[in-house]
């Protein structure tokens, strides 16, 4: 499993950068209303093509389908991709089987979100010293399984608990297992789930800028292991 994640903020600073590179992708920015909400679409649709063009050099990507459910995805389901953003960071999975990945920004949880989580869940986050960062793990590994499931939150609420009864990470939930992604961003949370098992690393990309000369900025190759 290959994880390519990215910060957007230096499209935000510069979206001429994010709407050259629309222009090539085949993105058509009237689709959105706002450009704040085209940035982290381009960047996730920029990991997609990075990655796969890593993954197979002197390929293109084929161009795009989607499911019943309306999840993206290439003709004849391989490779299998995810892609998900929040905040400033947009990530792109890439697997051999069925995924689902989610990222989302550790803020302040609310009380009513408590009601998604099953009772070891429940307990598993009340021995935590981070509240906060705790919640979000949890709450990123039960949205990657509806992901990777095909469904969205309503499913997520229907999925099994994540802990054991012993207050343990579990490694397989309703036929998924899961896997962390390190991103060396201490404000964030994230998490993949994938049918089956492979391991995994993740990499960090630089999105693209346009400069007077033409030239772009090369990406990052700082990688890590992901797992628990």
């Amino acid at each position: 499993m290959h994880i390519f994640w990215c910060d957007i903020r230096a499209w935000r600073e510069d979206p001429s950068a994010a709407l050259d590179f629309c222009t090539g992708a085949g993105i058509n920015p009237g689709e959105f209303l706002r450009l704040e909400d085209l940035i982290p679409h381009a960047a996730g649709r920029f990991l997609l093509k990075e990655g796969f063009a890593a993954l197979f050099p002197g390929q293109s990507p084929p161009a795009l389908a989607f499911s019943s459910e309306g999840k993206p995805r290439f003709p004849g389901g391989l490779p299998a991709f995810s892609i998900s953003h929040a905040g400033d960071l947009a990530l792109c999975a890439f697997g051999s089987s069925e995924l689902g990945a989610d990222i989302e920004r550790v803020i302040p949880a609310e009380e009513e979100l408590l009601d998604i989580l099953r009772p070891e869940e429940l307990a598993w986050l009340r021995r935590s010293r981070d509240w906060d960062l705790a919640f979000f793990r949890l709450w990123t590994a039960k949205e990657s399984l509806a992901k990777a499931g095909g469904g969205g939150l309503g499913a997520a609420l229907q999925l099994d608990s994540v802990i054991t009864p012993a207050l343990e990470w579990k490694t397989r939930v309703n036929g998924f297992f899961l896997t962390s992604v390190p991103l060396w961003e201490p404000e964030y949370a994230a998490a993949v789930s994938i049918r089956s098992p492979e391991p995994a690393a993740a990499v960090r990309l630089e999105l693209p800028e346009t400069r007077p000369s033409g030239q772009k900025r090369p990406g990052n190759d700082k990688t890590a292991p992901a797992g628990w």
